[in-house]
């Protein structure tokens, strides 16, 4: 998640000054566990099977600390679609848990790491320099 966001932030400090303002929006869309074999968790399913299934059990169905991946999608096509995430430059939205089963899907800070705009360009540099390696092999 932290590459995620400051390769966001580079990206959206990179396009800066353009001719047309564009948003860079990182997000999360909470813990999502699904009662199907794919998603996040596939490999600790095939790892520890018992121990997913009792964290499962009690984050997503006892707790209801989980988001389903319905509504994660639909977080995703909103920031995608909607007119009001488009803000030029970088954002960061989260969708918080604020209670059993109730999330609030809002814009929030990133850590004081994920704010680093030296280390948004030195991760920036590092893999531009890796994949200029990797297409001239």
């Amino acid at each position: 998640k932290l590459c995620n966001v400051l390769m966001g932030r580079e990206l959206a400090r990179q396009l800066q000054g353009g001719d047309r303002p564009i948003p860079v929006i990182a997000w999360s869309p909470g813990l999502v566990i699904p009662k199907s074999p794919e998603g996040f968790f596939r490999t600790s399913r095939q790892e520890n099977p018992i121990g997913l299934a009792l964290f499962s059990f009690v984050a997503r169905d006892l707790l209801r600390l989980t988001e389903s991946t319905s509504t994660a999608g639909r977080l995703l096509s909103a920031l995608a679609t909607e007119q009001t995430f488009a803000q030029p430059g970088f954002a960061y939205f989260s969708n918080h848990l604020i209670g059993p089963g109730r999330h609030r899907f809002e814009p929030t800070d990133t850590s004081a790491e994920g704010n680093d705009a030296a280390k948004a360009e030195q991760l920036w540099r590092l893999s531009n320099e890796l994949m200029t390696q990797t297409c001239q092999a």
